[in-house]
């Protein structure tokens, strides 16, 4: 069975078809949202056999979440076996709200559930202290498209963490490179 370990079914132009297809192929899929909003409107109609749902607060969108996103994370993430999109960017994009998204990943790593989920995790241009913060956690945790050093890689690797790749990085010479040097047992396929 193919796995589609990180997909955003909810920015496709026709989601619905895209289940359909991903249905039809028997395609096993995270549908990965950005916040618990998306999360609670994606739910009716992402919900389906081969569809888990995974509660996210992306970094991107961290700064723009109040107190009451969070709550309502801290109350949603019972129901959930994935929590994603999560993590840290510090990319150009990014770089201005890292506080933000350090407080939002503490909230999601603090909270005493979070144990038992599966984290899809994004860290562009914050490998190390992603992997680092995970790995003091002890969660079970998927870094998504993942760019870092493959000394930071490795460390991700001894501290349990599997990884998820696309075709974007299978067509970059850095990609293929670390794809090369991680386990087979420790590798997801996403389209993301």
């Amino acid at each position: 069975m193919y796995v589609d370990a990180h997909v955003h079914l909810g920015r496709y132009p026709d989601p619905t078809g895209v289940l359909a297809a991903v249905e039809s192929a028997g395609i096993a899929c995270v549908a990965v949202t950005d916040t618990p909003a998306e999360y609670q409107r994606g739910l009716p109609w992402l919900r389906r056999p081969l569809v888990e749902v995974a509660l996210g607060v992306h970094p991107l969108h961290a700064a723009e979440l109040g107190p009451e996103d969070l709550a309502r994370f801290d109350q949603l993430v019972e129901g959930c076996a994935w929590v994603g999109e999560v993590g840290l960017d510090g990319s150009p994009e990014g770089l201005a709200t890292l506080p933000a998204q350090r407080e939002a990943l503490g909230r999601v790593l603090a909270h005493p559930s979070i144990h038992d989920k599966v984290l899809t995790v994004h860290s562009r241009g914050a490998e190390g202290e992603v992997i680092a913060t995970l790995a003091r956690a002890g969660v079970t945790a998927v870094l998504h498209w993942y760019r870092g050093s493959l000394q930071d890689a490795r460390a991700a690797l001894e501290a349990g963490m599997s990884f998820s790749i696309n075709p974007a990085m299978v067509g970059s010479s850095a990609g293929r490179g670390l794809i090369a040097a991680l386990p087979p047992e420790r590798v997801l396929t996403e389209t993301d």
